[in-house]
């Protein structure tokens, strides 16, 4: 697994009994810039759990610097002032980013080290797969994982301009609707299951831990 995976300092504690989330933080992706319909995607859901958690402390995270330049960030930005959802800018350090996540109690969203941090840190989350990575890491470490897109493929001429521009693209990736309604189902069952697979995916981490030390030791 990813070095990430290993928090030193969490690493021989155990997930908690109970665990009560009040604060709960929402990580932006990446494609929303560039993936056609995503921006929309993100929106969706952000207003939706902002106003499923409207008893609870909800904070958007941005995991890159903010650049206004980019017309989506704008976009997202005034979205966010227009709906009053705080946000923050968590970019620059790891850090950061523990700090930020640290101080919170769970997390959904984008981003894979957002989900990796909270599960070496006994923390429940729901990564929401933008990418291959997200899509790649079910394969080393279990929990909640929701795919928020799929491929489709090109058709006759679109294929033949990729290959006249020397692409090998055969499939373009699509966001995936409504995938709001998914997410709280999934974290209904997680929260009223004392998060079972978000454990699950904890005790994977000390497992792997172990295979990473016997690897460590076997190097030059």
């Amino acid at each position: 697994g990813c070095p990430a995976f290993y928090e030193l300092d969490h690493i021989e504690q155990q997930f908690p009994k109970e665990i009560n989330v009040r604060k709960i933080a929402f990580a932006t992706g990446r494609k929303y810039i560039t993936l056609p319909g995503m921006d929309l995607q993100q929106k969706e859901l952000i207003l939706f759990l902002s106003k499923k958690f409207k008893d609870r402390k909800f904070t958007v995270a941005f995991h890159d610097p903010i650049n206004k330049r980019h017309q989506k960030t704008t976009e997202l930005l005034d979205f966010l002032a227009l709906h009053n959802i705080d946000h923050v800018d968590i970019s620059g350090t790891a850090e950061k980013l523990k700090e930020f996540y640290n101080d919170c109690d769970a997390q959904i969203g984008y981003r894979v080290h957002a989900h990796i941090y909270m599960s070496s840190i006994q923390k429940p989350s729901i990564l929401l797969a933008e990418d291959s990575r997200a899509k790649g890491i079910k394969s080393s470490l279990p929990g909640v994982i929701l795919d928020t897109y799929k491929y489709q493929t090109l058709n006759r001429i679109q294929r033949v301009l990729n290959k006249l521009k020397k692409k090998g693209f055969f499939f373009a990736a699509q966001p995936l609707p409504n995938i709001s309604d998914d997410v709280w189902l999934q974290w209904q069952d997680e929260e009223s299951n004392n998060w079972k697979r978000n454990r699950v995916a904890n005790w994977s981490i000390k497992e792997h831990f172990e295979t990473m030390k016997l690897m460590l030791s076997q190097l030059p």
